[in-house]
């Protein structure tokens, strides 16, 4: 029997349960993939981890008795009172997570328990080595006290997915290994993935509903946490999706602009690759030197860098193609990149800042919703990727921004140009020119 929580769907006069609840209302913490991430990138060899997953999680919370009659069920003339959550209610995973977060804060204080991540039901307990003794590595504690004390406390662990002590483990659905710190996309489910897009690629004219590009935008998010340069590769399908807004049902299809078709088409490249993986890589020290960028409609784009600066001018037509203000800066960034190593430098962490919030909110998405914005995206996260940069992005407001006035045009003597200039990549030739002072 399943109790439908959001039934009826869209009744004006019949609200369903999860529609008089806020979700927001029940906060707790979740360990999310950048924690598991930077746990990773900064343990100590021969961490290990252990994962354990609590047994009917929301079955083991009673509702309050005031909330029963929300939950009945009838059924055969007779009236049926749920006291504990069921899987369906918006509130479950809140209320359930605020008992857990109780659970983690215990371990931690009671135990001296280094680090533990948790994403509903699913907790990663770590543990790293004491100096190691006679050539054995040693530690604090095992498995036996996650089961002991969780049987204090009346907690069920499903043993049956319980994986012990090891430098391997499964968190959010990814491969994470503690000895050469990468993070994989598993097998069975790249596959799967790969499947899932060639329905997309089939000859001829293709049609989904939208549920079928729902789907496949969940999963390429999913995804983009190990690819992430591929996060620019999500706006035509997302754009796709929204196509469907106006749709009179959920049985409408329309065909799949050739925007995304081309952009699944990258995915599924990737996907197919032997192997799907990340590697872990524990940020560099923030470096002291900051890079300041703009651009200006007016003239062009100014960069300042160790208190010397470059400047690149417009040409003619720039603005064609849907090229606006919002380019011209993610430009600016792409230049600064370029510029970094032109210096030869990688493997280093340099703040870069800007005055313009939308490229800085691109950034930190790793997507722009600016089709011309998200083309220059996409050559700024193969340069990372591809050389180890890391930009720290900040706000500066734009009388503050030393690169304003280059931007301008109003440049300092040649002099006190930056000394290693980048050379002007082949898609943005026809579009700007260096000026030498």
């Amino acid at each position: 029997m399943y109790n439908h929580c959001s039934y009826p769907c869209n009744d004006p006069n019949i609200p369903s349960v999860n529609l008089q609840i806020d979700k927001e209302d029940f906060v707790c913490d979740w360990g999310s993939f950048t924690q598991c991430y930077l746990i990773i990138a900064w343990a100590p060899p021969g961490t290990e981890a252990s994962v354990f997953d609590v047994k009917s999680a929301f079955r083991i919370v009673p509702t309050l008795p005031s909330d029963r009659p929300q939950l009945m069920i009838s059924w055969r003339d007779k009236v049926y009172f749920d006291n504990v959550f069921s899987f369906g209610a918006t509130s479950a995973p809140g209320v359930f997570g605020r008992i857990a977060d109780l659970f983690v804060l215990l371990l931690k204080k009671g135990f001296s328990i280094q680090d533990i991540l948790k994403w509903v039901d699913d907790f990663v307990f770590f543990r790293y080595p004491r100096t190691p003794i006679i050539g054995a590595v040693q530690y604090d504690y095992d498995e036996r006290l996650f089961i002991n004390f969780a049987r204090e406390l009346g907690w069920t662990w499903e043993m049956d997915k319980h994986t012990k002590f090891s430098r391997l483990f499964t968190y959010l659905g990814f491969d994470w290994d503690l000895g050469v710190k990468t993070v994989t996309l598993p097998e069975k489910k790249k596959i799967k993935y790969v499947r899932k897009l060639q329905t997309w690629l089939a000859e001829g004219r293709v049609t989904l509903r939208r549920k079928d590009v729902d789907n496949v935008a969940g999963t390429l998010n999913h995804c983009a946490l190990v690819v992430p340069q591929g996060r620019s590769r999500l706006v035509s399908i997302y754009k796709y999706l929204a196509s469907f807004r106006n749709a009179s049902n959920d049985f409408v299809k329309f065909p799949i602009p050739i925007t995304a078709l081309q952009d699944v088409a990258w995915w599924k490249q990737e996907l197919s690759a032997p192997i799907v993986t990340l590697q872990i890589r524990e940020p560099p020290p923030l470096n002291a030197d900051e890079i300041y960028v703009d651009a200006s409609t007016s003239w062009g784009i100014g960069l300042v860098y160790r208190g010397r600066w470059l400047a690149w001018r417009f040409k003619a037509g720039w603005r064609l193609e849907g090229r606006n203000i919002g380019w011209g800066e993610m430009v600016a960034v792409e230049l600064a990149l370029r510029t970094i190593l032109a210096s030869s430098l990688s493997n280093v962490h340099l703040t870069l800042r800007s005055d313009n919030q939308g490229v800085i909110g691109a950034l930190a998405a790793g997507r722009s919703y600016g089709v011309q914005e998200n083309i220059i995206l996409q050559h700024i996260l193969h340069l990372f990727h591809k050389h180890k940069i890391w930009f720290t992005i900040r706000y500066i407001p734009s009388k503050e921004n030393p690169a304003d006035a280059p931007s301008r045009g109003i440049l300092p003597h040649r002099s006190k140009m930056y000394p290693y200039q980048p050379r002007t990549p082949t898609h943005l030739k026809e579009l700007l020119n260096i000026v030498l002072g």
